[in-house]
């Protein structure tokens, strides 16, 4: 997904870096597993949950982007 971000202050004493703009790439790929339990009788009730999670995100900014 390609960003382009820009940065247009309001005020001439913004706290925004406006050479901080550029473009930048970055792909990111989540894969996961989920998995719930429910146990249920006359009166009780119990759900348990366990979720794994990997990300792996690469992130690359313009070459002439001010650092």
């Amino acid at each position: 997904m390609p960003t382009d971000m820009q940065f247009n202050p309001s005020a001439t004493n913004s706290v925004l870096d406006t050479g901080a703009d550029g473009k930048a790439t970055y792909k990111e790929t989540i894969p996961a597993i989920y998995g719930n339990y429910n146990y249920e009788v006359k009166k009780l009730e119990a759900e348990i949950g366990l979720r794994l999670e990997y990300v792996d995100l690469n992130y690359r900014v313009d070459s002439k982007h001010k650092f």
